[in-house]
């Protein structure tokens, strides 16, 4: 049975910005949007806080602690003296699914910082203490049935995810718990997971070398079909295979191009959005794997648990930001997914159950109109809150209705002229614009008559 992990809600008081804010979660995908500085990234700071205090229970890695830099500050102007003040007590409360049994489904746990001096550790509520604890036990006791949950947190600067190069790749051997190993620190560090692959291809070796040859880990092919899939969807390549490169210490991707020829690339020498994106499913995958082994070729699929990724776009092309959310819960199903974008093209490939948006002081708010399937104008203006077009392009739209609307024509034609010259003759409102004028010179005419 599989130890779940979901974040229902958080509430958050004197963090960062917020005075006091709530957000509820979907139990799939939510997806965050706002304005720079509307606190996007720091819910997801706030989530990751509400994950140690579980991971820290099931691993050996140290829960997060608050500091005074996660105080909200107040500034008070005192006779053009600027008084800074900290805000307590700061305040993480969140509600969530911690557990195997239905007792579990609304467990609630809280991080409290009461000063700038207080050193007070995040701790699990009684609630969760025996879930944990029971947990812990069957961990230490080899039980394979107990499936773990993920948890990881892919901030901004995944990009530059560091490898150490020349390290010993004979590093002390994995545990479980080693899934969960810098998990929450917002990162990509691929050390780890090139060690996990180094072995795995390693034990395939070793495998083939035998009187009783064996087929390949069906573990190790789980974790390479991820990376392949996602390869897949990006470049179109119907074939793809994945493997570790003992001489570059290095993921090599193997595909054929458009002219059906094998073509090998590195996976640190691909493009900035393939690279981040292809190692953090990467990431994901390999950490399930060392979390639950025993389900070989279901780990992808039966793994549950929560990973947050700040600007879920970052540095991806169009055509695959509109698809990233849908291959990251056909890859990981069981994975509650909480990210942050700017794209509008990611936003309009769910639908609005799946947005929260900022833009209150106190609550996310949920789009009151539908978003999924729509264009990038409409999801500008009625989710964004922008305006579809440059403001002097729109400006010149407004005047022409003007113009057409009190009877000036030929003001109208050369404010049309002027647009075709901007935009295009094709541009969807320039069609509109010549149709509503030609509507309107016609019935001009008839009137005449």
């Amino acid at each position: 049975m599989a130890f779940d992990l979901k974040l229902d809600s958080l509430e958050l008081t004197n963090f960062h910005k917020f005075a006091r804010y709530f957000i509820d979660f979907d139990e799939s995908m939510t997806v965050l949007v706002g304005d720079n500085g509307s606190g996007k990234s720091s819910i997801l700071d706030a989530a990751a806080v509400s994950l140690s205090t579980v991971v820290s229970q099931l691993s050996h890695q140290p829960a997060i602690r608050l500091s005074s830099s996660d105080a909200r500050l107040s500034f008070y102007d005192m006779e053009g003296f600027t008084d800074r003040q900290e805000q307590y007590p700061v305040t993480i409360s969140a509600r969530g699914r911690v557990g195997e049994g239905p007792q579990d489904e609304h467990a609630a746990w809280s991080y409290v910082l009461k000063s700038s001096d207080d050193n007070a550790a995040n701790l699990p509520s009684q609630q969760l203490w025996h879930p944990l604890r029971n947990c812990t036990e069957r961990i230490q006791s080899g039980d394979s049935s107990l499936v773990l949950p993920v948890a990881a947190y892919y901030g901004t600067s995944r990009l530059h995810a560091h490898t150490q190069s020349g390290r010993n790749r004979r590093s002390k051997p994995f545990s479980r718990q080693d899934g969960y190993s810098n998990a929450l620190d917002a990162t990509i560090g691929t050390n780890q997971m090139l060690d996990w692959f180094f072995k795995m291809t390693a034990q395939n070796v070793q495998r083939s070398q035998s009187l009783r040859p064996a087929g390949e880990s069906k573990l190790f092919v789980a974790v390479r079909t991820a990376i392949e899939q996602c390869f897949q969807s990006i470049t179109g390549s119907k074939r793809v295979n994945v493997t570790y490169n003992l001489d570059t210490d290095d993921l090599d991707i193997e595909y054929f191009d458009d002219d059906n020829e094998v073509q090998r690339m590195s996976l640190s020498l691909l493009s900035d959005g393939y690279r981040t994106t292809l190692s953090m499913v990467a990431d994901i995958a390999y950490r399930m794997a060392l979390l639950n082994p025993a389900l070989g070729e279901k780990v992808l699929s039966e793994t549950p648990g929560v990973v947050l990724i700040d600007e879920v776009d970052l540095h991806l092309h169009p055509l695959w930001q509109a698809r990233i959310l849908g291959d990251l819960r056909t890859i990981f199903p069981k994975v509650q997914f909480i990210v942050t974008t700017h794209a509008p093209t990611v936003i309009s490939s769910v639908g609005k159950q799946h947005i929260r948006l900022l833009n209150n002081n106190e609550k996310a708010q949920v789009p009151s109109v539908e978003v999924y399937g729509s264009d990038v104008g409409r999801v500008l203006i009625s989710v964004m809150g922008a305006p579809e077009r440059p403001e002097g392009v729109q400006r010149k739209f407004d005047e022409f209705y003007n113009a057409l609307g009190a009877g000036d024509f030929d003001q109208a034609r050369t404010l049309l002229d002027e647009l075709v010259k901007t935009v295009g003759n094709d541009d969807t409102d320039v069609v509109g614009a010549q149709t509503a004028l030609s509507l309107e010179e016609a019935d001009a005419r008839y009137a005449a008559d």
